[in-house]
């Protein structure tokens, strides 16, 4: 049998190869974790600066030669942004020790590496840019300047890193401030024993690529802060603050003017005449209580009168129902629709998101956490009619099935500019009043006014007629 190639560290012995600085084998594992991702900002620079070695005639060309150059270079550069490796007497690679020896000199770099300091995520980020940007010197890198030049290769590769770790610091800055904005701690660097898993660098690395997806999310902090502190209502099982006044005989609520009147001896007569008669003035209690704490079902329309801004706010809603329901350990199912379910995917109460067939509403497979649930709402599109009645009905079956969410709430995004036959709105009233359905409508450009959408909703906020701060009132 043929042996299996050895690689190049082992993690065993602890021996990591190294060209300039001796990463530890966890901070090598970190590193991998993130580079193997597909088409990540890590791997591309990496492979870039690998092809700029084999094009400049690095080994004379090899190609796997030059990426174990570019990957060890890549991998010393994480290390030394995520904590602080031990460097080698000399680097063993010319052109390597050069670019580390800029990035020692410039107070950018210095920076930089305290921003992202035991943040595997942003390290990756950072190591990104300026992996990027050493690629671009590499032929410099590798030759040298012109002996005519008058500056020589360490200042050129000293202004080339200065500007790397500027942009790489205003980059990890605008990933922190909106990863803070989509789910509280989410902009810290993960505790250890979670800081292998990459979806969060992934996450923060499309939010900084993705205009669309930076508005849409700036939207979801909003709506969720909006949500979760007006989803509430008073209640009398919920005895925790004075509401007004009432009368009764509880001693612990009586005012104290009632209490008063037993140190009068005339008036000590009447407070018991009133105690007994259940008279006494006394505060009334109260206090807020959640409602709405079933599973949520969200109908988000995509068809194409949701194409563009419109469709930001379904998604941020979706999201942000997501959101919300792995925060209370709620079960909660988006689906897209047109005429029919276009896509759907389910967040189950252990916070574990999955995909769902459209058709049969059955689930697929395991597509990972609230993390990956929210990638996958955020990525879906717009195009095609509109018509209530499939997905309604779509979604009304799927309650009903085996296992599934029979209390849920419905929540509905939608223009508005959609038909709905009355076999289907009586299918909705008739839930109504036998299992106390609700559905809850968010339209966008004066969706609220359409005859569809108040036979369909309980409750409606337009988004533009009455803004974003209305919102939170309708949410379940």
């Amino acid at each position: 049998m043929r042996p299996k190639r050895q690689k190049r560290h082992n993690y065993a012995t602890g021996r990591v190869k190294a060209q300039a600085f001796t990463a530890t084998r966890w901070q090598r594992f970190l590193y991998e974790q993130r580079v193997e991702i597909p088409n990540s900002e890590i791997q591309k620079a990496r492979n870039k600066l690998g092809r700029r070695l084999a094009d400049v005639g690095m080994h004379d060309g090899k190609v796997r030669d030059c990426r174990n150059e570019a990957d060890l270079f890549a991998g010393e550069v994480y290390s030394r942004l995520y904590d602080s490796p031990e460097a080698l007497t000399s680097a063993t690679v010319e052109w390597a020790g050069v670019a580390h020896d800029a990035l020692e000199t410039t107070t950018e770099f210095k920076s930089l590496s305290e921003q992202v300091d035991g943040d595997p995520d942003m390290a990756a980020i950072a190591t990104a840019k300026i992996v990027d940007k050493v690629s671009d010197m590499a032929e410099k890198l590798a030759n040298g300047m012109p002996d005519n030049s008058p500056v020589d290769i360490e200042d050129v590769a000293r202004s080339a890193m200065r500007q790397a770790c500027r942009e790489a610091t205003g980059d990890v800055a605008e990933a922190i401030g909106l990863l803070g904005g989509l789910a509280p701690g989410l902009a810290a660097a993960p505790p250890a024993h979670e800081q292998h898993d990459p979806r969060r660098m992934r996450l923060a690395q499309m939010l900084i690529d993705n205009e669309e997806l930076r508005n849409i999310l700036r939207l979801v902090g909003k709506f969720t802060r909006i949500a979760t502190s007006t989803r509430k209502k008073r209640g009398d099982n919920v005895r925790e603050e004075v509401v007004d006044i009432e009368r009764g005989n509880d001693l612990a609520r009586a005012l104290p003017v009632e209490l008063a009147k037993l140190r009068h001896p005339k008036l000590r007569t009447l407070f018991f005449k009133n105690y007994i008669e259940r008279s006494l003035v006394q505060y009334q209690l109260g206090g807020k209580e959640p409602v709405g704490r079933g599973a949520m079902v969200c109908l988000l329309d995509e068809s194409g009168s949701m194409h563009g801004e419109p469709s930001q706010w379904a998604r941020a809603v979706g999201i942000a129902m997501t959101l919300i329901g792995n925060k209370e350990n709620r079960a909660v199912t988006v689906m897209g629709f047109d005429t029919r379910v276009k896509t759907a995917f389910r967040l189950d109460e252990k916070g574990r998101a999955w995909s769902m067939n459209p058709h049969t509403l059955e689930v697929k497979s395991e597509i990972g956490d609230v993390t990956d649930m929210i990638l996958a709402i955020s990525e879906q599109g717009c195009g095609g009619g509109t018509s209530f009645d499939g997905p309604v009905t779509a979604a009304i079956d799927f309650t009903q099935m085996p296992g599934g969410d029979a209390d849920a709430d419905f929540v509905l995004v939608t223009d508005g500019h959609a038909s709905l036959s009355d076999h289907v709105a009586e299918r909705i009233q008739t839930l109504r009043e036998e299992k106390g359905l609700r559905v809850f409508g968010i339209t966008i450009n004066g969706g609220e006014v359409t005859r569809a959408v108040k036979r369909l909703c309980d409750e409606t906020t337009d988004i533009a007629m009455h803004g974003i701060d209305s919102v939170g009132a309708t949410l379940p």
